[in-house]
């Protein structure tokens, strides 16, 4: 809702009781990713990661955000992961999975 201050604070609570809180970091990171801050977006999507190791939607972010910053052959990389680990990854982002190549 454009509301990404108040978005942000609620999110960096729930950071302050479970500094590994893989929701609250891919939604920092979405927060981000939207004020085209891509460095801190990776940092966010990468600590979500590291939480969530298995997480294909936060691997989609992540890749989304490496190809934004020219790293094609990663961002590449990491949604085929994510398409291994749930192959929806494949058409629920299919503008992603285009640009990268990446086919059924």
């Amino acid at each position: 809702n454009g509301l990404y201050a108040e978005a942000l604070q609620q999110f960096q609570k729930m950071l302050a009781l479970d500094k590994a809180n893989a929701v609250a970091l891919n939604n920092i990171g979405n927060i981000s990713f939207l004020q085209e801050r891509l460095e801190d977006a990776k940092q966010a999507y990468e600590s979500s990661l590291q939480a969530a190791p298995d997480d294909p939607g936060i691997m989609v972010n992540l890749s989304r955000v490496l190809l934004r910053l020219g790293k094609k052959e990663d961002a590449k990389k990491l949604f085929q992961q994510a398409a291994s680990l749930d192959p929806r990854m494949i058409r629920q982002n299919s503008d992603l999975a285009a640009d990268l190549g990446v086919v059924k």
